[in-house]
């Protein structure tokens, strides 16, 4: 027998904290290798839906800057609105979710310092430029209603 132990790690967590087993032993090997399948399978079903909803959050986002852009009855300053914060959401699904995914997927931060601080810089930039297009837009529709209702 091999006194050789070792824990087997995935995505940075420990299938088995801080015990041992050794590989020789058919229970343990057979409860880390179902534990390390479940993970495996874990993270791809999760890589799976987040690249989904990023890309259609790109496609979805370019289809409406599109046809704000390309169609003259739809050039407002409704539309214009709306067009700015597909412009963010845009920015949001190609420069924060991808490294946020990786992230999610890791739990651990593998890309470096300054990349980490660009990341967290795009990521508030882009959410508080769609924060302030939805605060714009209500404060639109209130202006609007309220002429409304005073004429």
């Amino acid at each position: 027998m091999n006194d050789t132990t070792f824990t087997l790690t995935l995505l940075n967590t420990p299938i088995d904290n801080n015990t041992s087993f050794d590989l020789l032993n058919d229970t343990n090997s057979n409860q880390s290798s179902h534990l390390l399948t479940n993970r495996i399978i874990f993270a791809i079903l999760t890589g799976v839906i987040l690249t989904t909803i990023i890309i259609l959050t790109i496609i979805g986002n370019i289809l409406v800057i599109a046809a704000v852009l390309l169609e003259r009855n739809l050039r407002t300053p409704a539309n214009y609105l709306v067009l700015s914060l597909a412009v963010a959401d845009f920015l949001v699904a190609c420069l924060v979710m991808p490294l946020g995914a990786v992230y999610e997927i890791t739990q651990q931060w593998t890309m470096g310092r300054l990349l980490c601080e660009i990341w967290t810089s795009a990521d508030v930039l882009c959410c508080t430029a769609r924060y302030l297009f939805h605060q714009q837009k209500n404060y639109q529709k209130y202006n609007q209603r309220s002429k409304e209702t005073n004429d």
